[in-house]
């Protein structure tokens, strides 16, 4: 089952001073090396981490940033429709703390059937058919190298015990993700 990454994460995987650099370290390694399900880019998240990267990290590195995606088979840059656009202009209308991007991605995600979504951005919490998984539990499992789950998301009370939210993880396991090689971390390093 695929989700959708979103641009936080992506800019915050190549801006090693940005405060969501590690979880998104983790999370877009994790995609890379199949640990999570093939991460789709909605083209609204693809353009704006190319323009944050750009503008904070450079051209050269926006350029890295651009190929690491396209390249990798675990990501998936999708083009809006111009019902995507439409509909997302609707909710934007309806949720005055919405931002637009957000909402374009919201009726992508709705439009192509995908209900889980990698952010660290509360604007999907009042959208009833969007979850996603509580990161720091997330991306601390999976630098601990515990199984990958993702059936923990927002709202939810139960998680198994070794799941990747889990926080019973033996902390001192040497064969850490955070240590393990990726393709995409092997392509461009993340600075």
């Amino acid at each position: 089952m695929p989700a959708v990454i979103d641009s936080n994460l992506l800019y915050g995987w190549r801006n090693k001073n940005d405060e969501l650099h590690q979880p998104g370290k983790d999370i877009v390694e994790a995609a890379s090396s199949q640990q999570l399900p093939k991460l789709h880019i909605p083209h609204v998240f693809f353009q704006e981490t190319a323009k944050h990267v750009h503008n904070s990290l450079g051209y050269q590195k926006c350029i890295r940033t651009i190929g690491a995606l396209i390249a990798d088979p675990q990501f998936s840059v999708n083009p809006l429709e111009d019902g995507d656009l439409r509909r997302g202009r609707a909710l934007f209308r309806r949720n005055n703390e919405l931002e637009l991007p957000d909402a374009i991605a919201v009726a992508y995600m709705r439009r192509e059937q995908i209900e889980y979504i990698y952010s660290c951005d509360d604007d999907f919490d009042r959208f009833d058919d969007v979850n996603y998984p509580t990161l720091l539990a997330l991306t601390r499992s999976l630098r601990v190298g515990l199984p990958v789950s993702t059936t923990r998301f927002a709202g939810t009370t139960v998680v198994p015990t070794a799941s990747a939210v889990s926080t019973g993880g033996d902390e001192s396991r040497s064969d850490s993700f955070a240590h393990q090689k990726s393709p995409i971390s092997g392509d461009v390093p993340s600075e």
